[in-house]
């Protein structure tokens, strides 16, 4: 019998100020994935004399016992607890974190740099507008500009594009080919290269056909999605930092029994320690005082970020009810900025929650980002996610018969005749093509050159 939703706690809202750099460090913290994090704390604790790691044997006793592997995301988001694999790649987020806090930026660039790098999508591109980003960071519009510019030549270069023209057209600019062939086509012309209308490039561009050929091959080489070598697919430590079971007949959302170190801060030493110094040893006592405040805020941020994502799981998990009653294919269509509507958070702060984090759910291990898809529209039904339209396009080409294939038009009038999902054809070639599935023509012909 299908369960209700409860809560397992309520919290109410926090609304804090952004920019101040107890701040920045709590977006920091909350953004890295659990066993980052842990790392941080172990490694504090061996600097910092008033941070005091409660049940210090029975916490590194138990590190390594709740980790693990996640493989083949793009096949299937369940994880097998028996691949118990770990992975040391940052992941992009951090990777490019750590390169932003070892630029030469001014710490307001610093900042804004935060913001870019937390609204990042999976394939490494800028999710919002250069007008949302100074909105959000009370920055000059024309300044986040020169940071996303800055960024964008960090390694991999390309990434935080706009656009996969602009993501191409940076690296090639990287590597003093902005004003060449290969950059003009990109700017100009790339439907047409990607539906080889190679002779209409070269007519436009008033080039020979086979230097345009030749650009054509050096497009190829480089990166069209910058986040590709940090995705899903590579083999990556997944800690469940969320889990949602039925109890009673009601489903409950709670943070897992996380194998964090459970710390405080050691105010008691501070006070001892000050009491052996003399009037005259001012920076002695400067240096104490700022690792008690480097304490105090790593405290409050960790709390934070526990109180945050319990807040964003809750929010999340009570609109996808259908999803922990019948499985994957019932996931609700659902948007980061309506779930930081409804906890007094911002869309950013919500992506930061999400980054890098798993639940443990009644259908395996998957992570949050899973439940961010956009919907589709239907005439008749509730919406359906892009991933779920995707499955009904391929489960149609699956059972088409080879050579007669369908083509993209078709599968529009099936789409809409069978489950009345009306599409553009232009969107279906492109949900397609994400796929890796020919154009019906060279199924075809593929198809014909088997028989």
């Amino acid at each position: 019998m299908p369960m209700s939703m409860t809560i397992s706690r309520e919290l109410r809202p926090i609304l804090k100020p952004i920019l101040t750099f107890k701040q920045q460090h709590s977006l920091y913290v909350l953004t890295v994935p659990q066993a980052k994090l842990e790392e941080m704390i172990h490694e504090e604790s061996m600097e910092n004399p008033f941070i005091k790691i409660e049940a210090w044997d029975e916490y590194l006793n138990q590190r390594p016992a709740r980790d693990f592997a996640l493989r083949g995301m793009r096949e299937d988001y369940f994880i097998d607890e028996a691949q118990q694999t770990l992975a040391n790649k940052p992941s992009l987020i951090e990777h490019l974190t750590r390169q932003l806090c070892e630029s030469r930026l001014t710490r307001e660039k610093r900042v804004i740099g935060e913001h870019i790098i937390g609204n990042l999508d999976d394939r490494g591109y800028l999710e919002v507008t250069l007008d949302e980003l100074a909105a959000e960071s009370g920055a000059p519009a024309s300044l986040v500009e020169a940071v996303l510019q800055r960024i964008q030549n960090f390694d991999p270069v390309g990434v935080a594009a706009r656009s996969l023209s602009e993501c191409l057209l940076v690296q090639l600019e990287h590597v003093g080919e902005g004003d060449g062939l290969a950059a003009r086509i990109v700017a100009t012309h790339l439907e047409d290269l990607g539906a080889r209308r190679y002779r209409k490039i070269a007519e436009e561009l008033r080039v020979e056909v086979s230097e345009v050929e030749l650009a054509r091959k050096r497009i190829l080489f480089l990166e069209p999605k910058p986040a590709r070598e940090f995705d899903c697919e590579q083999i990556r430590v997944a800690i469940p930092e969320v889990t949602v079971e039925g109890v009673q007949g009601e489903w409950r959302v709670q943070l897992a029994d996380s194998n964090l170190p459970r710390f405080r801060v050691n105010k008691r030493r501070f006070q001892w320690q000050l009491t052996q110094l003399s009037g005259e040893q001012k920076e002695l006592k400067e240096s104490l005082k700022e690792h008690l405040d480097y304490a105090k805020q790593l405290f409050r941020a960790v709390q934070d970020r526990h109180q945050t994502l319990l807040k964003v799981a809750t929010a999340m998990f009570k609109r996808q009810e259908d999803f922990l009653n019948r499985g994957r294919c019932w996931v609700r269509p659902m948007m980061m900025k309506e779930i930081g509507e409804e906890i007094g958070r911002t869309e950013s702060t919500v992506s930061r929650a999400v980054a890098d984090k798993f639940a443990r759910t009644p259908h395996g291990i998957l992570p949050l980002r899973f439940f961010f898809q956009d919907g589709v529209a239907r005439t008749r039904g509730p919406a359906l996610t892009v991933e779920s339209v995707k499955a009904k396009i391929e489960a149609l080409i699956a059972a088409e018969d080879p050579c007669n294939a369908l083509t993209d038009d078709e599968i529009v009038k099936r789409l809409g005749d069978d489950h009345g999902i009306e599409l553009a054809r232009r969107t279906v070639s492109k949900y397609r093509d994400s796929l890796n599935i020919l154009a019906a023509s060279q199924r075809r012909r593929d198809a014909v050159a088997l028989v």
